[in-house]
């Protein structure tokens, strides 16, 4: 039998698992299992697969006989060596074909019977496998209660692989009690926990499948067992998914009524309750799967529990059970499989579920299916409901990927009202992802909608909402609202740029063309109205149709002086574009446009000039406009317009910048030196709120300049600053303005009260403006003036004897140019001269004297000839002198003109050394006469007898005094002789003219030295010499 098996065809069926042998046997058995074959039988027909290719084996004993066979039973059943046993049962399997005979087949029955209760375990494995080649599947259900695992183990594995086959040796017709009898074994199999290899409970599930039961009762206790005993996870997942292919519901059904193992772990868990949900779903066990799955603790199961909901078409359980999770993933993955659901419902391709009791193998289910996007779902079977779910979701959910997942469905859905609710979402991008879902979905709804999110606090989602309803052509005209309400100029700027899209020139005219807040707005509207302009021009009906009856020059042109640049470099190039000018080469929107725009003639320019002014958002642009207006060539009568904006600037205290003001008064001044501005209103109110500016001195400055410009005493403020203005600067912009007010008495007073100033340079500017006073306006109140500051002057009181300039020595200026004539102002200043003690001083009063040119101040002048504290003293005095004009003491006749005067030194006789100073004058009558140092006592002399008499003249005095010698101080003799003769044959003015000409000589030496109009003694020379010689001696002053 060994050497046998070797070469037999049969080898590769018995090495099957449920086949091979793997005991060895003893040498005796082997003889004598080979004798029992001696004498048998031709060969059989071939077996089925399952029981091998036993052949009748060619042994010289022939074939297996029933003596034999009995003899190999009684091996099998009774010998005491376990090999020997299952070698007897291994050879009357391979001839179980052979054992149809009723002695043999019962020979057969009871070996195995005592084969299957043997105490070796491979015996009973080996009367299995002789078993499943006979066919005998009922041992297969009785070794269900064997103690030896892999008996057990290996009757499944036979079972599985179909070993048993469709009838058993002794060819029993009991086709359903054989069905019933596998069916048993296959459920025993299942039932028995310690099969926990998942391929052979799957093949032990295929087998049992292929039996066609259906029958519930039958295979429901083996499936619940297992399902709920059964240590395997894999196996309990196995047979779970088996019974749902049996439609055994009702066991998956108390899967999640009874509490699983306590040992078992989550992911087994999960494993086999997904495993029950695909099984009920297989069997569309909807309302299972929503009470039972749905509601499981596992998160896992109820994903998997809501994605069969959604392939079943069950809406109603999504909304139910799948909005309401506790885990917002699955809440989100709820609200896009139930879109999904009401789209198939729509499309008219919802799953369909009539199963057949006796239809198997079950369809599969149906793929999931991407629904149109613009499909309209509105008429789906319980999409108001659902709908409803959703847009509760969407609004009160606390998760926001839940609210957003929510909202996709509803987008997708098309419902409206649900999509606006993620309007009023906490999150930004909700509200962004909304606005661009109604968008999509268009129509005037959405655009009701889409309204709502213009008043939306993020400036994204108006930005967003704004551009989404450009797209949906406005149906509304929510953007007007948009241009004037929106707080963020990029919205107004998009308001702008579509409003001119959809070809709306008249809202943006009213609304984003004047704009008060934003340049870039008005740049914006400006741009697209020279955009449509250009349309219009190219034939777009619809363009010029919209633009027809508005004033767009006017407008643009308003634009021109914008505040902004870029606005007025826009509003140019678009008024070129509609009336074809070129004002886009003078208005670029750069730092030159004011430049420019002065050179521009034309009225048009003038008002771009004041609205720069007015409104430009750059200071040095408004400072060049004033500076353009105050010089710009008007070509007659200022506007109106310019001046009240330059004055509105002025006044525009504390809320405009200082450089801005300076500018306009600046403006203002020369615009009153050019024009008739005097005394106006306006200039004078401006500069009155000018000078009460406390923050700035340049203000105060100008204000003060443009007030004397425009002869605007600015109600009585620049009295008031020129004494109390805490900067000197001011005051002496105030002082130097007061000169132009010679006939206001108040102003006198300020200009006398600032001569006592404490600033150096106010005092000198406030002398000075008394120039102003000097004419016949002032006649009324100059003497009192003057009597004022002759009063500062005879003051001793300064102390600040070594400063440059004095208060004394303002007092004096302030008379030289106030040109007061009267005995107070002439002593005051030959007091000054002769007594102060500050040097400036007797300067001053002695350029007092020559402005003032009167003859009384001869003796003053001469004692000045001869002071030796100060260097320059004589020359002033000398300078003074031949200044001094005689007609103003009333020496000369009416049209009589002094051509030739000097002061002349009388002797009273050529011996004596006395002398007197007297003033010689030579008139174009002509007429000679001399008078005293003071102006007073005249004498007239005879011209013919006038002659030298040395370097001295002698004159003949009428009235019969005879001759007398004078001596000039300046000059000599020979010249007063060449103008006597000149004033005979010239006009005064020819004369005048020569005497100028004429180089002044040295004074007399004695005089020059020590002249005074008291009688000092002099050296006088024996003999007159043809030059005035050296001084011989010094005498001092008596």
């Amino acid at each position: 039998a060994a050497s046998h098996r070797t070469c037999s065809p049969g080898t590769a069926a018995r090495d099957r698992p449920w086949t091979t042998y793997t005991g060895a046997l003893t040498p005796g058995a082997a003889s004598a299992l080979a004798g029992a074959f001696t004498d048998a039988p031709a060969p059989a027909p071939a077996a089925p697969w399952w029981r091998g290719t036993a052949q009748t084996p060619e042994t010289t004993n022939g074939p297996l006989t029933e003596a034999r066979c009995a003899q190999l039973a009684a091996v099998a059943r009774s010998a005491a060596a376990p090999d020997a046993r299952t070698g007897a049962l291994t050879l009357l399997g391979d001839a179980s074909s052979d054992l149809g005979r009723a002695p043999a087949a019962s020979a057969l029955a009871l070996a195995l019977q005592g084969a299957l209760f043997a105490d070796d375990a491979r015996v009973r494995a080996e009367a299995l496998r002789t078993a499943a080649k006979c066919g005998l599947v009922e041992v297969a259900r009785s070794v269900r209660g064997d103690d030896d695992v892999n008996v057990r183990r290996e009757a499944a594995r036979l079972l599985a692989a179909g070993a048993f086959g469709d009838d058993d040796v002794f060819r029993n017709d009991h086709t359903a009690r054989r069905t019933f009898q596998k069916v048993a074994a296959l459920a025993s199999a299942l039932r028995d926990k310690s099969i926990d290899e998942p391929g052979l409970v799957g093949q032990l599930e295929k087998a049992l499948l292929k039996t066609g039961v259906r029958h519930e009762r039958l295979l429901e206790a083996p499936l619940d067992r297992c399902l709920e005993r059964h240590p395997s996870a894999a196996v309990r997942a196995a047979a779970a998914t088996t019974a749902g292919a049996l439609g055994c519901c009702e066991c998956l059904r108390r899967l999640w009524l009874v509490q699983p193992d306590q040992t078992a772990t989550r992911p087994e868990i999960v494993t086999v309750r997904v495993a029950a949900v695909n099984a009920l779903a297989r069997n569309g066990s909807s309302t299972t799967i929503r009470e039972l799955a749905a509601a499981d603790d596992l998160a896992e199961v109820r994903r998997a529990a809501y994605e069969w909901l959604a392939r079943l078409d069950d809406a109603e359980g999504l909304a139910e059970r799948g909005l309401g999770d506790a885990v917002p993933a699955l809440r989100a993955a709820a609200a896009c499989l139930l879109a999904d659901v009401l789209l198939r419902r729509a499309a008219n391709d919802a799953p369909t579920w009539q199963w057949r009791a006796d239809a198997f193998p079950r369809p599969p289910p149906p793929a999931f299916e991407h629904a149109p996007r613009r499909l309209d779902a509105s008429a789906a079977d319980g999409f108001e409901n659902a709908a409803s779910a959703l847009i509760q979701a969407a609004q009160r959910d606390a998760e926001e990927n839940v609210r957003g997942a929510a909202l996709e469905s509803l987008g997708r859905l098309r419902c409206v009202p649900g999509v606006a609710v993620g309007l009023e979402d906490a999150s930004e991008d909700a509200r962004l992802r909304a606005v661009e879902l109604l968008e999509e979905l268009a129509g005037d709804e959405a655009a009701a909608a889409l309204e709502r999110a213009l008043d939306d606090p993020s400036t994204e989602v108006r930005r967003r909402a704004t551009d989404a309803l450009g797209r949906l052509e406005d149906p509304r005209d929510a953007l007007s609202r948009v241009a004037v309400r929106d707080a963020d100029p990029r919205v107004r700027v998009m308001t702008a740029i579509l409003l001119g899209e959809l070809k709306r020139p008249q809202a943006l005219v009213e609304t984003s063309l004047a704009d008060p807040l934003y340049a870039s707005v008005r740049a914006a509207a400006a741009s697209s109205i020279g955009g449509l302009a250009a349309q219009a021009k190219e034939g777009d009906a619809d363009a010029a149709a919209a633009l027809d009856g508005l004033p767009l020059r006017q407008l643009l042109a308003s634009r021109l002086g914008d505040a902004d640049r870029s606005v007025r470099g826009a509003a140019a190039k678009a008024l070129d574009v509609v009336e074809g000018g070129n004002w886009a080469t003078i208005v670029r929107g750069d730092v030159n446009d004011v430049t420019r725009i002065h050179h521009a003639p034309g009225a048009r320019a003038t008002a771009v000039l004041v609205s720069l002014l007015c409104d430009a958002a750059e200071v040095d642009d408004r400072v060049a406009a004033a500076v353009a207006l105050g010089g710009r060539n008007y070509d007659g009568a200022i506007p109106p317009l310019v001046v009240d904006a330059l004055c509105a600037c002025c006044a525009a205290r504390g809320s405009l910048p200082a450089p801005l003001r300076v500018a306009c008064l600046d403006a203002l001044a020369a615009l009153s030196v050019t024009a008739a501005l005097d005394g106006s209103d306006q200039v004078d109110v401006a500069c009155a709120h000018a000078l009460e500016d406390a923050e700035s001195v340049e203000v105060r400055r100008a204000a003060a300049l443009c007030a004397g410009a425009a002869k605007c005493l600015s109600r009585g403020r620049l009295v008031h600053r020129v004494a109390e203005d805490p900067d000197p600067t001011v005051r002496i912009a105030c002082a130097q303005s007061l000169r132009e007010f010679g006939n206001d008495q108040g102003a006198a007073w300020a200009l006398v009260a600032a001569l006592g100033d404490g600033d150096a340079r106010v005092r000198e500017h406030a002398a000075a403006s008394f120039d102003g006073f000097c004419g016949d306006a002032s006649a009324a109140f100059r003497s009192a003036v003057a009597r004022a500051v002759c009063a500062r002057l005879l003051d001793r009181s300064d102390k600040e004897e070594s400063s440059a300039t004095t208060k004394r020595s303002a007092a004096c200026r302030a008379l030289r140019h106030l040109h007061d004539f009267g005995e107070s102002t002439l002593d005051a200043l030959h007091d000054a001269l002769k007594n102060d003690k500050n040097v400036f001083t007797r300067r001053e009063a002695c350029r007092a004297l020559a402005a003032l040119k009167h003859p009384r101040s001869l003796r003053a002048l001469a004692g000045a000839l001869r002071d030796r504290r100060d260097a320059d003293m004589p020359d002033l005095a000398k300078e003074a002198i031949l200044g001094l004009d005689y007609g103003r003491g009333g020496l000369l006749r009416s049209n009589e003109t002094a051509l030739f005067t000097g002061p002349v030194l009388k002797r009273q006789d050529r011996m004596v050394t006395r002398t007197r100073l007297k003033a010689l004058v030579l008139t174009d009558q002509p007429r000679l006469f001399y008078c005293d140092a003071d102006g007073a006592n005249p004498k007239s002399c005879d011209v013919a007898s006038l002659a030298a008499d040395g370097a001295d003249l002698s004159v003949v005095v009428e009235g019969g005094q005879g001759r007398v010698r004078l001596a000039p101080l300046f000059g000599d003799a020979r010249e007063w002789l060449e103008a006597r003769d000149a004033s005979a044959r010239s006009p005064g003015a020819a004369l005048a003219e020569a005497w100028s000409e004429a180089p002044a000589s040295a004074p007399v030496a004695e005089f020059v030295r020590e002249a005074s109009d008291e009688e000092v003694p002099v050296a006088v020379p024996s003999a007159l010499p043809s030059a005035p010689p050296a001084p011989t001696a010094s005498v001092p002053v008596r």
